[in-house]
């Protein structure tokens, strides 16, 4: 299936826009002769250099879980607002990919956690933490990530757990 899909972004052009969504267009392989009379654009070339990964998008909830809270896709820090945790399994999830090489991402849940993840640039990752808690907690949810890294993230808890 990555063979496919490298396939087919091979054969295509992405472009980002800057709240991180994808838009895919095609490109001949031969490309028009430009018209002489029209007028000069002074729009920039996009870059065809190389393909990118799809922006990530947020996980399923898990079966008995309910989400707490979530973000993206997004690029950079977010502050994704106050989280209340309860005892129990909770899960944290980041899904995310860095334009080139590998970046780190910097995950805050309140007073209950803080982690990192290594984005990579070759393809799109996801990361999923469990939290098993003896005690619930309260606190920002935060994601601190340079410019250069796409990521989704989401913290989603059980459905019956009570702080």
């Amino acid at each position: 299936m990555l063979a496919a899909l490298v396939a087919v972004l091979g054969c295509m052009t992405g472009c980002t826009s800057t709240d991180g969504t994808v838009t895919v267009t095609s490109r001949s392989a031969t490309a028009p002769s430009p018209d002489p009379s029209a007028p000069a654009s002074n729009a920039p070339a996009p870059d065809v250099s190389a393909p990118r990964v799809p922006a990530p998008s947020l996980p399923e909830v898990v079966p008995g879980f309910v989400r707490l809270a979530s973000g993206g896709p997004r690029r950079g820090s977010a502050d994704l607002g106050r989280i209340v945790v309860g005892r129990g399994t909770t899960w944290v999830n980041i899904h995310c990919v860095a334009d080139s090489g590998t970046r780190r991402l910097k995950v805050t849940v309140g007073e209950v956690a803080e982690f990192g993840v290594a984005c990579g640039g070759s393809e799109s990752g996801t990361y999923a933490n469990r939290l098993d808690l003896s005690e619930g907690g309260t606190g920002r949810f935060r994601v601190e990530a340079p410019h250069d890294v796409r990521w989704t993230a989401d913290v989603q808890g059980e459905r019956t757990s009570r702080g």
